[in-house]
């Protein structure tokens, strides 16, 4: 994660725009996706129940969303803090946000409480993302 996001952070320094890094990292790697489509023995009948499964499960589709607004946002903020603290500010919300999937199963998660320790763990981290940026 590290790598990709300084990679996609220095690329979008060289193009002079974060939307573009994240377009060409996307491109890459949808095309890296087809090409081993192409090769492996997948079937083709699963594809179509992601189709079949929109319209009760619509948010499923959300996920290549999600990881492209990631990738323009790394791309863009690499620059401007640094891919260590991209990465800690990045870590900290996957960790905050899991929490909040996890405490009600959100997504169809496994419900999984937020006890004092998940809470103390969050805090701490926090505070590190903090003392991070400003000294």
């Amino acid at each position: 994660m590290a790598t990709q996001t300084a990679i996609n952070g220095h690329l979008g320094v060289i193009l002079k725009s974060s939307l573009h890094a994240a377009m060409i990292s996307f491109t890459v790697g949808a095309l890296l996706l087809i090409i081993i489509v192409l090769i492996l023995p997948v079937q083709i009948s699963n594809l179509k129940l992601a189709y079949q499964g929109f319209s009760k499960q619509w948010w499923l589709w959300i996920g290549g969303f999600l990881g492209a607004i990631y990738v323009l946002g790394c791309a863009w903020l690499v620059p401007q803090i640094g891919t260590g603290q991209v990465i800690v500010l990045v870590l900290f919300g996957q960790l905050f946000f899991s929490a909040i999937i996890d405490q009600w199963g959100l997504l169809h998660s496994k419900v999984n409480p937020i006890n004092l320790m998940r809470i103390l763990g969050l805090i701490t981290m926090f505070i590190g993302v903090v003392v991070l940026h400003f000294i």
